[in-house]
């Protein structure tokens, strides 16, 4: 290909991909926003707390569940090697989740497992983080091969089994139990299956193991564990920093203030992202082969669209969200208003951001990624140590979690931008990528 298409051209290829992926997805969610004001009536804060501290450490091992060999599929070859790759984040994710009984153990039998978890038993962890690393890696096979139905399709059984699973679970257990743990589990095996299916040769070619063939696979992807999960655990432990701290500190009510907002705000919009991501996970990828040049007013489309799209939600989260949540959700969840009002601006530079999350990663830039990860985690910390040692509460706590987090999403914009240009300029002065 030589030339460089117009940065909305590209970016009209892309929204049709998204069109496809959304469609499912918008049904799906629909219907769990419209149960949450059931749910928020069926769980007690409490509930949502001990859900909110084990999304934050689902988020944390999940880095670890595949060895981050689910990203090097978005680089594979052909469709053949993005099958062997997805085979080989079965296996790891089955030997990971063995490897965390024996900590998980250890924990229990010192009686620390309360005092680390709450109420939450840490066994809720190993399938937690299997099926959540199996979803990861059936995600990005599908995106690799550019089968966005299938991928709408999983996102719809994932949205719609932790929808009806919260929902029977709720009803059938006075104050909900684990049943959101267990929701979120059942609806990401669900979504993992129908990604299986869609493989080429659905199911079958998978068991079909060759050990010699999957150990030189991980040797040829080895710079994805070895850079790759380094910079996961210190990117996924500022997110778990925030929802843990706010346990631990505040107590399980606080926090499932707290968890309210996120699953009111931030799992829609995950789910946003991540449909916008992948999409431009495969796009990017393509134009950085074929022309990288094109990659760049597709980059900046894309991110001015974002910015574009977010600003009304964000000004209506600064207006509304005290009134609508005690409205919608309840009289108990006051404090959740409190707190997504203060978080409206981080969450708008959530939804800038997201879409080209993945562009360093894709580009090859595993070291700047990595720093990038660890400046971000830098800043969180000393954030909470001046929370801690100055005794503050929760909402300065949050407001210095969102302050934070917005500084980085947009360093990570800029920082994309600076490492594309300085691609197309390596083109333009020798002909060649560097």
């Amino acid at each position: 290909m030589t030339g460089a298409a117009p940065g909305p051209a590209r970016l009209r290829g892309m929204i049709r991909d998204v069109g496809t992926l959304m469609r499912g997805t918008l049904v799906a969610q629909g219907l769990g926003l419209l149960l949450l004001p059931i749910l928020s009536r069926l769980y007690t804060p409490a509930s949502f707390g001990a859900f909110g501290f084990y999304q934050a450490a689902i988020l944390l091992l999940t880095v670890i569940a595949c060895m981050r060999y689910d990203q090097a599929i978005l680089t594979a070859k052909d469709e053949r090697e993005a099958v062997a790759l997805f085979q080989l984040c079965l296996v790891v994710g089955l030997a990971m989740a063995a490897l965390l009984l024996v900590p998980i153990a250890l924990v229990d039998a010192a009686g620390l497992e309360r005092a680390l978890s709450g109420a939450l038993s840490p066994y809720w962890l190993v399938p937690g983080m299997l099926v959540s690393g199996w979803t990861l890696a059936a995600n990005a096979a599908l995106t690799r091969l550019g089968d966005f139905k299938g991928a709408a399709a999983s996102k719809m059984a994932q949205a719609g089994a932790n929808s009806a699973a919260s929902l029977a679970v709720g009803l059938a257990v006075p104050g909900g139990g684990p049943g959101l743990v267990l929701a979120d589990q059942l609806s990401k095996l669900a979504a993992t299956a129908v990604a299986v299916a869609r493989l080429p040769g659905g199911i079958a070619p998978l068991f079909r193991v060759d050990p010699a063939a999957l150990v030189e696979l991980a040797r040829r992807f080895g710079d994805f564990p070895r850079l790759s999960v380094l910079g996961g655990l210190l990117n996924n432990g500022g997110s778990f920093l925030t929802p843990a701290l706010v346990y631990w500190l505040y107590g399980a009510d606080t926090a499932g203030q707290f968890a309210l907002v996120d699953r009111t705000i931030s799992l829609p919009l995950a789910l946003i992202i991540v449909t916008f991501s992948q999409a431009f996970s495969s796009h990017y990828a393509r134009l950085l082969r074929e022309d990288a040049r094109a990659a760049k007013p597709y980059f900046a489309a894309l991110v001015r669209m974002a910015a574009l799209a977010g600003l009304a939600p964000m000004l209506l989260g600064l207006v509304l969200s005290p009134y609508a949540f005690p409205l919608v959700f309840g009289a108990q969840w006051q404090e959740a208003g409190i707190f997504a009002q203060l978080l409206a601006v981080m969450y708008y530079s959530a939804l800038v951001v997201g879409p080209v999350n993945t562009a360093l990663i894709v580009a090859g830039r595993l070291r700047w990624q990595l720093g990038w990860e660890f400046v971000r985690l830098v800043l969180l910390v000393a954030m909470w140590v001046g929370v801690i040692g100055l005794g503050l509460g929760p909402l300065w706590a949050l407001g210095g979690y969102a302050a934070v987090s917005v500084l980085v999403n947009f360093a990570y914009i800029w920082l994309a931008w600076t490492q594309l240009r300085r691609a197309v300029g390596a083109i333009d002065m020798f002909g060649e990528r560097r």
